[in-house]
């Protein structure tokens, strides 16, 4: 399953460690076992779009992050898109309880992802105020770990800033 309008430029065959997930992946599709989420509460000014399009930026730089993986011919492989949207929503939580907030949170959290359609990071962004932000990144564990995790949201901030400043 490739995504619409979503060509592919290579086609690479998996790691022992992504082959063990996408198997286990199969055996229960609903499991959300195997997603890795970080959420940061962020206070101060945050420009969503700013923050979209910087989300974006880790899509197009890396290709792993846009990787769908498939077994059309009985033998998994990793289609390496030329282009995917990166999963991004903004709600409104300006009237939300922290309840609320929690429950938002863990259905993201525990959301499956599709390995075959993807995209297989997403992120949520729940907006209290203009100045009051919890922002949450979601990943598949055959795209990411938690160090790569860790570098991902290191360079987020720097294509941020970079884009705030120009």
């Amino acid at each position: 399953g490739r995504a619409a309008g979503s060509p592919v430029y290579v086609d690479a065959p998996l790691s022992y460690g992504q082959r063990a997930l996408w198997f286990l992946q199969q055996l229960n599709p609903e499991s959300a076992a195997y997603n890795i989420a970080r959420a940061v509460h962020v206070r101060g000014a945050l420009d969503v779009r700013i923050l979209e399009h910087a989300f974006q930026g880790l899509m197009d730089r890396h290709a792993l992050l846009r990787a769908t993986f498939a077994a059309p011919l009985g033998e998994p492989v990793a289609h390496i898109h030329t282009h995917m949207r990166v999963g991004f929503q903004e709600e409104d939580a300006s009237s939300w309880t922290n309840d609320r907030l929690y429950e938002r949170l863990a259905e993201e959290l525990y959301r499956p992802f599709d390995l075959a359609r993807g995209p297989l990071m997403r992120v949520s962004c729940f907006t209290y105020s203009p100045d009051d932000h919890v922002v949450m990144l979601a990943v598949h564990h055959t795209v990411a770990d938690l160090w790569s995790v860790a570098v991902l949201l290191h360079e987020l901030d720097q294509l941020y800033l970079a884009e705030k400043n120009n």
